[in-house]
């Protein structure tokens, strides 16, 4: 009875804390630069046959400061990106 309930409470955490990452990554300040590469049809694993990859192709270049064709995202955007990423480091 008691690994039973130890069990429940096990899923229920792990539910919880998947659905505190999703509103995380919501909010995150790359998730509109990624979108905005999306929008402009880069998507995962199409740098090989296309030169449309997500990374290589559209967020890699923009976070060097770089232009990529189609993609238009605010400096700010950016800079919080970049912020975001340099505090995951630190970690």
């Amino acid at each position: 009875m008691l690994t039973r309930h130890l069990i429940v409470v096990g899923f229920v955490a792990a539910a919880l804390a998947g659905v505190a990452r999703a509103e995380d990554d919501k909010n995150h300040p790359c998730k509109a630069v990624k979108d905005a590469c999306e929008a402009a049809g880069f998507h995962k694993g199409d740098h090989k046959d296309k030169k449309k990859g997500l990374f290589k192709d559209c967020l890699e270049p923009i976070m060097a400061g770089k232009t990529v064709e189609g993609v238009t995202v605010p400096p700010a955007e950016i800079e919080a990106c970049k912020a975001k990423k340099g505090e995951h480091e630190k970690k």
